[in-house]
């Protein structure tokens, strides 16, 4: 018999020996939860509400402390929803609610608004009863993504998901609602950005005296495959990784990972701080980690990593659970303009689409397919 069990893994860089560090500076993380509150009959919130829900109550002052990450993390529930979030050794049902759960680092609050934005993988072909569907692959819907972020350098990026929805139709896909059951069918994993941004600015404040934005985000990813229990294997290939591909050892520099995230997960190990080990930098390009995930990947074998679509992954016998680490990167201008170069050039990769510019009183989220 075997279990699973719920823990946190915090993804963090360690300080320079040569700073001194002083007992104020220490950071103290927390983390607060927001439940979907019920409604008329069975119906719950939707994503929307619940965020603009916790946007109330940042804009009233009643949130201490500087965001770091958010997370959406299904609970399992019973038929009637109830559950508890806070429990570590969930049971085996078949209903879950999502939730909102936020890090933060205690301290002073910074005038930010909470947003999420998901991009859906495009339908190319199939889905009939004889025909398999064919979706657009993970890579390219966070081309979309990265071109999204470069777009909206108001957005500060928080936290990514890669998510799997339960898909019932071809032509529509709902990823705003925070209830599922049956976990058997047709999954299509989904793109998940969270991002905090700052307060409207009001029209009688003149434009010079607020803060510039941020500089865009081209963003990027890898995954690690886990091919042992071992986590401190995982943890050299992926310090070596950044160490040679992000910060650039070959140029020298003093650019490194700055970015501290945190998820909640199910897994059969015990929880773990987990360190990547990464050096200085000046490489003009300017790699930045943001992110890092760790998730469970349905495939037949490691060609299908990057698959949006997964058939019947419970009980199927060609398929196979990997655990993997997925790094979310921000590649910078200039990298990214290389990249994009050879990107041009492949007549392979179907043609999408820019995501619309997020107005200035819009909503906080949004989802594009």
């Amino acid at each position: 018999m075997w279990f699973l069990v719920v823990s946190i893994r915090v993804w963090i860089r360690r300080r320079e020996e040569a700073i001194p560090t002083r007992k104020e500076e220490v950071q103290e993380l927390g983390y607060r939860d927001y439940v979907p509150d019920r409604k008329e009959g069975d119906k719950i919130e939707t994503l929307d509400e619940v965020i603009n829900r916790i946007n109330a109550i940042i804009r009233d002052g009643k949130f201490e402390g500087r965001i770091v990450s958010i997370e959406c993390l299904p609970c399992e529930s019973t038929g009637d929803h109830r559950f508890d979030p806070e429990a570590t050794l969930p049971g085996s049902s078949d209903t879950t609610v999502t939730i909102v759960r936020i890090y933060y680092e205690c301290g002073q609050s910074s005038e930010e608004e909470i947003g999420i934005a998901d991009f859906v993988p495009l339908h190319l072909s199939g889905g009939s009863l004889f025909s398999r569907p064919e979706f657009e692959t993970f890579d390219h819907v966070m081309t979309r993504a990265s071109r999204w972020l470069s777009e909206n350098p108001e957005i500060n990026f928080r936290s990514a998901l890669s998510i799997d929805f339960k898909l019932k139709s071809m032509t529509t896909l709902d990823t705003r609602i925070l209830t599922a059951t049956d976990q058997a069918g047709d999954f299509v994993r989904i793109f998940r950005i969270a991002y905090t941004k700052p307060f409207d600015v009001s029209e009688d404040i003149e434009r010079s005296a607020c803060l510039p934005p941020l500089p865009p985000i081209y963003l990027y990813s890898r995954m690690f495959l886990l091919k042992s229990r071992n986590y401190a294997d995982l943890k050299k290939v992926i310090s070596d990784w950044y160490n040679t591909e992000i910060a650039g050892r070959v140029d020298g520099g003093n650019n490194c990972v700055d970015t501290v995230s945190g998820n909640s997960g199910s897994g059969s190990g015990s929880g773990e701080f987990t360190d990547i080990v990464a050096e200085p930098s000046t490489s003009k390009s300017k790699c930045q980690l943001l992110s890092c995930e760790t998730l469970s990947v349905f495939a037949k074998n490691q060609t299908g990593f990057e698959e949006s679509f997964n058939s019947n992954r419970v009980g199927a016998r060609n398929r196979c659970t990997f655990i993997a680490v997925r790094l979310y990167y921000d590649s910078g201008y200039h990298l990214n303009r290389v990249r994009q170069s050879g990107v041009n050039n492949n007549n392979n990769i179907p043609h999408t689409s820019c995501a619309p510019k997020l107005e200035k009183k819009s909503s906080s989220s949004c989802d594009i397919s």
